[in-house]
């Protein structure tokens, strides 16, 4: 109650690695997870089909840090050489998120009553990756009217009107002058 989700995504292939999902739990609390495999084809969808798998096993963990770290351990554990999965889990029950992160870009929140961006980033290694680095959350609130967007490098790196990537300073800066619209 009193959200709204959107969402969009196009493959650079005809299957692709970036991915999203979502879940409402009995308690009316939304978990979102977005995701971005390595590489394109078969072998970024297989890592994709794990990590929903995963995310649809459990979408509501006491830890999300905890969840990723074991998300983790299962991608590397299956033995798939070179594939890694950047994820990041949100949380929202009431004005109350929790996000975390396994290298993926910043989520931003756009604070209805200033205008302002805020940027929450949570250091994290991808997933699967050799290095075994714990992963932590982070939590804040939301105001009335506040935006959140979550995105992979996909955003950044599409063309503007220009037909230059678009960055993440100017993403930033077109979801401040969009995030109010419908």
């Amino acid at each position: 109650p009193g959200l709204e989700v959107a969402a969009f995504a196009t493959t650079a292939t005809e299957v692709g690695g970036d991915t999203w999902d979502w879940a409402v739990g009995p308690d009316g609390a939304l978990a979102l997870v977005i995701g971005d495999a390595t590489g394109h084809g078969v072998r970024a969808g297989t890592v994709v089909s794990v990590m929903k798998g995963l995310f649809r096993g459990d979408p509501f963990p006491k830890d999300l840090g905890a969840f990723l770290d074991r998300a983790g351990r299962v991608l590397r554990d299956l033995g798939l050489p070179r594939l890694h999965m950047a994820l990041a889990v949100l949380v929202v029950r009431g004005e109350e998120i929790t996000f975390a992160s396994a290298g993926m870009p910043p989520a931003w929140i756009l604070r209805a009553a200033t205008g302002e961006v805020d940027e929450v980033l949570v250091p994290g290694a991808p997933l699967g990756a050799l290095v075994d680095t714990p992963h932590a959350s982070v939590s804040f609130r939301l105001g009335p009217g506040d935006a959140v967007l979550l995105s992979s490098d996909g955003l950044a790196e599409s063309p503007g009107l220009d037909a230059e990537p678009l960055g993440y300073l100017r993403a930033r800066e077109h979801f401040r002058a969009t995030a109010r619209l419908s």
